[in-house]
């Protein structure tokens, strides 16, 4: 399995669950912090239905195939 895959499959399980959540994917834990300070200034609900994840950059996510 690509890490790709690996990461996403990780993603939904920890972030999203059952639940109906949308995710905003960023490269890094900086933009995870950034996006959610300013998505809670101009939306104060948006956690409500939106998840920001850090996918990592692209030299990490190269497939391994």
């Amino acid at each position: 399995m690509s890490k790709v895959i690996e990461l996403i499959s990780k993603i939904k399980n920890e972030y999203v669950g059952q639940s109906d959540k949308r995710v905003l994917l960023v490269e890094g834990q900086d933009d995870v912090d950034a996006y959610s300070i300013f998505l809670t200034k101009k939306f104060p609900l948006w956690e409500q239905s939106w998840v920001v994840a850090k996918m990592g950059n692209k030299s990490q996510l190269k497939p391994t195939d």
